[in-house]
């Protein structure tokens, strides 16, 4: 029970509460106009000093402007009667003050004002625990009913926390609002909690339903047997791209002993085509030179005897002159060829003698590089080798996640089938519970509206919803509103 609402501002009027029921109203004269509404007189901002108090987030307030403020309550808890302080400054922690013994939880020392203090999870920790028998530490789990969303209930804030019955604020999460009424109405929330769990599996299956699918390799049209094969193949691939890696040398001067092995048959080549044209040359002096021959000397002066020309003898000298420049011509020109051709077997066999040693030299560096590898070359295995250990991966990601489609949907199926009888059997045995709520529903909106309502606590094997997830609790209303 609130008696005292106060703040330690002067322009803050506090507020001060009977037992039973008290209504706050913003007070209107008789020089009001139809323009003197009741907006803006700080009923809302009120209600918010209350949930701050009792461990709200705060956001309704501006840290700036307000920072010099701190709100309180005077409260009956649990039988105690306590005085709670929060800071707009520091609304991590709160100031307690009245009966502290026997609290679940131990309060410090606060060295700033000289009370007691709590972190302000651990004060709303014993406000569950004070009010709604809530374990002063929460457990470990999703959707599990809370202090502040069951408070929510009793102080609503805004307009949209009056407009269902069963929310406190617009778009309340299903979960949230079954898990909380079944709390209230004394009902299993535990069923409530299981049914969000299940929803939860349903979306996490779709979601991996999705993934399979998006997954398939094109062309396996999703077959298990197709994909196991696929992992097979990959496997092996893997090896052995593993065991070339593994037998693999990286030379360090690969590169330059590659190029140096380039350079060499580039030589050869060039020898090669060189003593090609030699070879021409050398067939071409050979047959001229066996072709030279000197003249024939009497063959002049038989001419001349066959005409009955007789040659004087100046005449014959100068015959005899020119055979004699002619036989040196051809002496010259048998020395020049034979010199050429001597030169140029010379040359020929050099460069065969060349060629020879160029090519045991390639012999021996293209040896080394049939041994080892270069570190570029070592690297693009490595990666290929990367990419093939990633696609196993993925196949098996795949094929793990079939499996697991196919068991979690029979799992659910059963979690299903399980908690639906569960809940019809707690049904059941809360029907005393079940018929306190409603009569009391019941006589409230008699009171209040003079029409008398239905508060509707079935058990279904759906939420309506695609999941068709079961739903422990659905609670509705309707007649008078």
């Amino acid at each position: 029970m609130i008696r005292r609402i106060f703040a330690n501002q002067a322009g803050f009027h506090e507020v001060k509460l009977k037992p039973g029921f008290n209504v706050v109203v913003a007070e209107r004269t008789q020089e009001s106009t139809k323009k003197d509404t009741r907006n803006g007189v700080g009923k809302s901002t009120l209600l918010e000093v209350v949930h701050f108090c009792l461990g709200s987030d705060g956001k309704a307030f501006n840290a700036e402007l307000l920072e010099a403020w701190q709100f309180g309550l005077d409260l009956v808890l649990a039988g105690r009667e306590l005085t709670v302080l929060r800071s707009v400054a520091n609304p991590k922690r709160v100031l307690l003050d009245g009966d502290l013994s026997e609290l679940p939880v131990t309060p410090k020392l606060d060295s700033s004002s000289g009370m007691l203090s709590l972190d302000t999870k651990e004060w709303v920790g014993l406000l569950g625990a004070a009010m709604f028998g809530l374990p002063a530490v929460a457990k470990k789990g999703a959707y599990t009913p809370t202090f502040r969303s069951l408070i929510s209930y009793f102080a609503r804030r805004g307009r949209d926390a009056f407009s269902q019955p069963f929310e406190h604020f617009r778009k309340q999460q299903e979960w949230d609002k079954q898990v909380n009424i079944a709390f209230l109405l004394g009902l299993d929330w535990e069923d409530a909690q299981s049914t969000q769990l299940l929803r939860d599996k349903q979306a996490a299956l779709t979601g991996l339903r999705k993934a399979v699918k998006g997954g398939l390799v094109a062309g396996l049209g999703g077959k298990r047997s197709d994909l196991d094969n696929l992992l097979i193949r990959l496997e092996e691939q893997a090896r052995a791209e593993a065991e070339r890696l593994a037998s693999f040398r990286v030379h360090a001067e690969y590169s330059h002993i590659q190029d140096r092995a380039g350079a060499i048959t580039d030589a050869i080549h060039t020898l090669v085509n060189s003593n090609y044209q030699h070879r021409q040359m050398l067939a071409l002096y050979q047959r001229d030179l066996s072709q030279e021959a000197p003249p024939d000397d009497g063959e002049v002066e038989r001419l001349f005897a066959e005409a009955g020309v007789a040659l004087g003898d100046s005449v014959r000298k100068r015959l005899d002159d020119v055979q004699n420049f002619h036989r040196t011509v051809v002496s010259n020109r048998r020395e020049f060829l034979a010199t050429e051709a001597a030169h140029l077997s010379q040359i020929i066999l050099e460069n065969e003698n060349r060629v020879a040693s160029l090519t045991e030299e390639r012999a021996v560096l293209l040896s080394v590089l049939q041994t080892h590898g270069a570190l570029e070359e070592h690297t693009k295995l490595e990666q290929l080798h990367l990419q093939t250990v990633g696609q196993v991966n993925e196949t098996k990601t795949l094929l793990e996640n079939m499996n697991k489609l196919d068991k979690g949907g029979s799992e659910l199926k059963i979690e299903k089938e399980l908690l639906l009888q569960r809940g019809r059997r707690d049904y059941d045995e809360r029907h005393a519970i079940r018929a306190k709520a409603v009569n009391l529903f019941n006589a409230n909106s008699t009171k209040l509206y003079d029409a008398p309502g239905r508060l509707l606590v079935d058990f279904t094997a759906h939420s309506g919803h695609r999941d068709q997830t079961n739903r422990v609790i659905v609670i509705a209303q309707s007649g008078a509103s």
